[in-house]
Formats: C-alpha cells, sequence, structure tokens
C-alpha cells in the first residue's frame, strides 16, 4: 500500500468516526485509533490499516450500548 492510500484510509476513518485519531505503531507492529477523552476509554489496535475501520465501528456500537444502559 502507497503512503497516499493510506493516508487517504486514514482520512477517511477519522472522518467518517469523528473524534478518532489513528497512528502507526513502532515497526510493524500494526495500526492503533484511539478517541481521547472518552469514557470508558477508546484504544483499538494494533491492527492492519485495513481492518482498523471495522474495529473502530464495533468499539462504536459497544460504546452506544454502554450509552444507552447507563
Amino acid at each position: 500500500m502507497s503512503g497516499e492510500q493510506e493516508q487517504e484510509l486514514i482520512a477517511a476513518l477519522e472522518r467518517d468516526f469523528e473524534g478518532w485519531h489513528v497512528w502507526k505503531g513502532v515497526g510493524d507492529t500494526g495500526w492503533y485509533a484511539k478517541r481521547p477523552r472518552s469514557s470508558p476509554p477508546a484504544v483499538v489496535g494494533p491492527y492492519p490499516l485495513e481492518a482498523l475501520r471495522d474495529e473502530v465501528a464495533q468499539r462504536e456500537a459497544a460504546h452506544k450500548r454502554w450509552e444507552l444502559g447507563r
């Protein structure tokens, strides 16, 4: 995957899941995403960049279920 493709995927994820920040781990450890200042803390990774979107979507769904149950 080219650097341009990576940047497009990152931008799309951060645009579609407002408040999430994406970064690459050290070496080949994978990609991570977090939603700062969230409760409970939301961090996912390490995953391949292509799979990170699905993990963030699952975390968002779980967070919404948690909020409804409070």
